[in-house]
């Protein structure tokens, strides 16, 4: 998100010495930073909000859809797709690309055709509706949970089913173990820190204080 690209400028000056563009402004200078960017050699890390990414992606949807917004430069232009290959794309607050149907998430898919590695970062990733978890996971990594209707039959029907109020004990035993399955399955693809495990030693102590008035 926009609100977050200042920390990461900091924090990329901070611990590397990377060549950094930060993307803003309007479209004429978004197109003339995309090209630069995209050009080989010239940009190391490209930073841009949420809201770029149909501006510089596009929303074109997977072929056989009826949604199709547009194309943006990065796809459109051939000698930006072949001079840059990105990577690594990393999404911060990636779970805000939860709706598949949203041109942000359309984008998002599209953008990943030209980058190696995909990581989302978020601090909630879980989600109550199995059909948001696997947008996120299925964006950044296509296929990596199957086809969305073989996954939906096989466990997030069965999962609420076993979750109703009138569910049998034999509908809630399987609601049960199919949410186990899907914790298996998605454990592979997601690495988990906690501020009372792996990071108790990083981060500062919290401190409260109250103040009477």
């Amino acid at each position: 998100p926009p609100s977050v690209l200042k920390n990461w400028e900091e924090e990329l000056e901070r611990w590397g010495h990377f060549s950094v563009r930060t993307l803003r402004g309007d479209a004429e200078q978004l197109d003339a930073y995309a090209r630069d960017a995209a050009t080989a050699g010239k940009v190391e890390v490209l930073l841009f909000g949420h809201s770029m990414l149909p501006k510089l992606v596009g929303s074109k949807a997977p072929h056989g859809s009826s949604s199709y917004t547009s194309e943006g430069l990065l796809l459109r232009d051939p000698v930006s797709q072949q001079a840059r290959r990105w990577a690594v794309l990393v999404v911060d607050e990636v779970h805000s690309f939860k709706n598949p149907k949203s041109k942000g998430t359309i984008a998002l898919a599209q953008l990943t055709r030209l980058c190696g590695v995909r990581i989302g970062l978020t601090g909630t990733p879980r989600s109550n509706k199995m059909g948001e978890l696997f947008t996120l996971l299925d964006t950044l990594n296509k296929g990596c949970l199957g086809d969305w209707k073989d996954f939906r039959d096989t466990y997030d029907t069965p999962i609420k089913r076993g979750n109703s109020k009138n569910a049998t004990k034999e509908a809630v035993r399987v609601g049960l173990e199919k949410t186990e399955q899907v914790r298996k399955l998605v454990r592979p693809l997601m690495l988990r820190r906690t501020k009372e495990g792996e990071l108790s030693d990083v981060l500062m102590e919290k401190k409260e204080h109250i103040i009477f008035v």
